[in-house]
């Protein structure tokens, strides 16, 4: 089975150059595990869309497949062996440290864009160096097109 980490094309170079994929702390409390996070969805998954500050309001407005791409410059599907990413959202659940109100939100708000955390979701709680990389596939508007795979020895 293959896991999909999913990011922008912004990132792609510094990803590549530091041969891992890091771990996010993006919006994390101080005592919890950060983790490098993957789908078995092999399509996209909607909790990849970023985020910016809506300057009229002040508040975080979630972007579209869409205008990701466009903000991020592109959109890349980084796939990886499954091993290397062991743990499920019940495993993150009980490990990560997470309060459980915030799992709920997360939960929650995952679901509400058509993610499914406890059947797709993978992580890891080290980062994922490109040794476990399978390949690396860039959205062309329409579909994945293959950037870079690993050849079979």
């Amino acid at each position: 089975m293959k896991l999909y980490h999913y990011t922008i094309g912004t990132y792609l170079p510094q990803i590549v150059e530091d041969r891992e994929i890091k771990l996010s702390t993006a919006f994390l409390s101080p005592n919890v595990r950060p983790a490098a996070w993957f789908t078995t969805n092999l399509e996209w998954d909607q909790t990849a869309n970023k985020m910016i500050l809506d300057k009229r309001t002040g508040e975080l407005v979630s972007l579209s497949m869409k205008e990701t791409e466009l903000a991020g410059n592109g959109l890349v599907r980084i796939a990886i062996d499954a091993e290397a990413a062991p743990y499920t959202w019940w495993d993150y659940k009980r490990l990560a440290g997470e309060k459980k109100k915030m799992l709920s939100a997360l939960l929650d708000s995952a679901k509400a864009v058509g993610s499914d955390p406890e059947k797709d979701w993978r992580m890891s709680f080290v980062p994922i160096g490109s040794e476990h990389w399978l390949s690396i596939d860039v959205w062309d508007g329409q579909e994945w097109k293959n950037k870079w795979y690993r050849e079979e020895v």
